[in-house]
């Protein structure tokens, strides 16, 4: 292992870059077809709905374990990437199952189960690990780029996917495509836990700080955190009433092929990614309070938009806007986290967030699977759970006017866990990306460092700031 500073910072850089653009090629290949996959099994439309969400909570759960296990290992870098392996592992399962067809349908549920555990159980240990081994002053630009090259590869994976289960099932092999999709999303995600092996870590690990109640009652402008934190669950509810349920609906109820599926959820997607400068520019103008009442307000009667017809076009259409609304959505409530919370319990804050968001998913999943089971699983009671969806969201918003006024001069940037068809994807903060560009530090460097040519070190933040991508911390000054 090169010791030198310089040559151990670039290959962290590449490492980190590749790490993200295999996860998000995994995710676009392999998660997003789940709950496709487990209606194609025979699994039933509930089932196909509740394995897009329920899992999520084994995952939210682990993580709390994350903190000791580290700890008894001794090592962030050994835990994530064993994560990551089992990850992996889980997908494989997955493609087992789809080779054999009806034989241990149940397994996908335990699949989907360790796939999200072990995937949520990463989240904390890697913000704290990364932001130790990439310098402050870079991390704002260089998490800006990875972002987009981490949505292009989910792009590419769920439009990869979806033509390839398009031509698999007018050949008639749709199980062996699924199989082969699995088994590709899980080849990505092992390369991905070998690029993190190959990341330096610091010696000596640091305890997290833990999770403690005291943050969600810790008061901002006067308004306390968890005012803000019941918003948040109060949404999430209300959207996975119905949201795992319209891949069953598309597919099952609307027959749409494979390749309409993946289209719409590709515009949701690309609305959400091409809206985030449009979001961004009004955070600036109007404040995260006021852009929070525009995107509530926005995502409030998307899915009721379904009743209004249901032909491609339409849906279409609604996506397009739907990914616009989610966008202004998650950038308004990235900055009132990121506002309301110090920097030093963020990760512990977030840690518990993560477990509120993930038993707030579940319910309203198990609440629409209960629905669909007690009048049937017909057109109008899917299209009654979506008009049901709008109500609740819109009845969430009686609790917006306790979030706070200010702006921030923070600039928020997430990872993609998942991709979903009415919200576009399901997104995570990355909280080592938020931090302010700061000088760098080259007085700290060996001199045979400063002797290498400057256009060798990342660029500082301030000179990335007209990348497409990134919100100019300027902006919410």
């Amino acid at each position: 292992m090169d010791k030198r500073p310089g040559v151990r910072l670039q290959r962290d850089l590449l490492a980190c870059t590749a790490d993200g653009a295999t996860f998000s090629v995994m995710v676009g290949l392999g998660e997003t077809y789940l709950a496709a996959f487990a209606l194609a099994l025979g699994l039933g439309e509930r089932a196909a709905g509740l394995i897009a969400a329920a899992p999520m909570l084994a995952g939210a759960v682990l993580q709390l374990a994350a903190p000791w296990a580290v700890q008894r290992i001794g090592s962030r870098r050994t835990w994530v990437v064993a994560c990551a392996a089992l990850q992996a592992a889980s997908l494989l399962l997955v493609s087992g199952v789809a080779f054999t067809h009806d034989r241990g349908r149940w397994l996908v549920f335990v699949a989907a189960t360790l796939y999200w555990a072990a995937g949520m159980a990463t989240g904390p240990a890697w913000n704290v690990w990364v932001a130790q081994i990439i310098p402050a002053y870079i991390r704002p630009s260089f998490f800006a780029r990875r972002a987009r090259l981490c949505h292009l590869g989910v792009m590419v994976g769920f439009i990869t996917g979806g033509v390839a289960l398009q031509f698999g099932h007018q050949q008639g092999v749709t199980m062996s495509v699924f199989a082969a999709l699995f088994a590709i999303a899980s080849l990505f995600r092992f390369v991905s836990a070998g690029m993190l092996a190959l990341q330096s870590e610091p010696r000596g690990v640091k305890p997290y700080e833990a999770p403690a109640l005291r943050d969600l009652t810790a008061r901002t402008e006067g308004e306390p955190f968890w005012r803000i934190l019941t918003y948040m669950l109060l949404v999430q509810f209300a959207v996975h009433l119905a949201s795992p349920y319209f891949t069953p609906f598309m597919i099952s109820h609307l027959q749409l092929s494979y390749g309409g599926y993946a289209t719409l959820i590709a515009l949701a997607f690309v609305g959400k990614i091409a809206a985030m400068s449009w979001a961004g520019t009004l955070a600036a103008r109007l404040g995260p309070r006021r852009l929070l009442w525009i995107a509530g307000l926005g995502i409030a009667p998307l899915s009721a938009g379904w009743l209004i017809s249901q032909s491609f076009m339409w849906l279409a259409m609604l996506q397009v806007v739907g990914g616009c609304a989610w966008a202004a959505y998650e950038l308004a409530m990235l900055l009132v986290f990121f506002d309301a919370i110090p920097s030093e319990r963020r990760t512990a804050v977030l840690t518990l967030y993560n477990l509120g968001n993930a038993v707030a998913i579940a319910t309203g999943a198990f609440a629409g699977a209960a629905i669909l089971g007690r009048w049937g699983e017909t057109r109008e009671v899917y299209l009654a759970l979506f008009a049901l969806s709008s109500a609740a969201r819109l009845f969430s918003m009686a609790v917006l006017p306790c979030v706070p006024r200010r702006a921030t001069d923070l600039t928020p940037l997430t990872r993609t866990l998942a991709v979903r068809p009415e919200e576009g994807s399901l997104e995570r903060p990355v909280l080592a990306g938020a931090e302010n560009a700061a000088t760098p530090p080259v007085a700290t460097l060996p001199a045979r460092e400063e002797s290498r040519p400057v256009q060798s070190l990342p660029k500082p933040a301030c000179e990335a700031n007209s990348d497409a991508a990134r919100l100019p911390a300027k902006q919410f000054a």
